[in-house]
């Protein structure tokens, strides 16, 4: 598998995904993805990541804060260190193997995140199928 496979997210709408950016920024954190809270990964082929999407429905509730930490390795196949932000997820029947988070920057080597406690941010995501084939987040679609 390549980069982390296909992978299903949900996403914050567009002026939270900005108000998100903009606090970064004040703290010299420019994420070049797209941000977004991870539902599943590591996902081998569309077809399957289309299934696992489907058991997700369409939206779904979230509320991020709290404190910026180092995420070490969450998936089995994981090939990128990352910054991460806490969320909780309003899952109706479905169960996600790992903790709900927001990835704000993500790097080849672990590394000290800096102290910043990212405010309040709640909204109702919409959830996608994301090609994550690439180790370039910039290049996640």
């Amino acid at each position: 598998m390549k980069g982390y496979g296909f992978s299903v997210w949900l996403l914050p709408p567009e002026h939270i995904d900005r108000e998100i950016r903009e606090e970064l920024q004040e703290y010299g954190i420019k994420p070049s993805h797209r941000l977004h809270f991870t539902l599943a990964t590591n996902l081998e082929t569309r077809s399957e990541a289309e299934i696992v999407k489907k058991t997700f429905g369409s939206h779904i509730n979230f509320w991020v804060a709290g404190k910026v930490y180092s995420s070490g390795k969450t998936y089995v196949v994981d090939p990128l260190a990352a910054w991460v932000v806490p969320v909780t997820l309003e899952l109706k029947s479905k169960v996600i193997p790992f903790d709900a988070h927001l990835t704000i920057q993500y790097m080849k080597d672990e590394c000290t995140p800096p102290d910043i406690v990212l405010q309040e941010h709640e909204g109702i995501g919409t959830i996608v199928l994301a090609d994550t084939r690439s180790e370039r987040p910039e290049e996640w679609h």
